[in-house]
């Protein structure tokens, strides 16, 4: 992403932190959850009051979920244009400079 002025760099910065905070951990935990509930209900629906039942009825469906955000967050962070988390501080100089 290509950063012009100061709105440009809030709308960067703050997708670059929400995915750093919020996607990596939320697809870690449904990933971890969805492998946990598989091993325990196999492919059966899961129980109404379990928390990853937001995201779907069946364990493969949460597990699903979750390596999807996971995969989304490290493609953004490490893969696009050469790792968005590592092309911050240089996007930033070239906006001060």
């Amino acid at each position: 992403m290509e950063i012009n002025n100061i709105v440009d760099l809030t709308i960067y910065f703050t997708f670059t932190l929400l995915v750093l905070v919020a996607g990596l951990p939320m697809g870690l935990i449904n990933t971890i959850g969805g492998i946990n509930l598989l091993r325990k209900y196999g492919f059966k629906d899961v129980p109404k009051n379990m928390l990853g039942r937001a995201y779907g009825k069946k364990p493969i469906e949460i597990l699903f979920v979750g390596v999807f955000i996971l995969t989304g967050s490290f493609w953004y962070l490490f893969i696009d244009n050469g790792g968005n988390l590592f092309n911050f501080w240089s996007e930033l100089m070239k906006l001060i400079n």
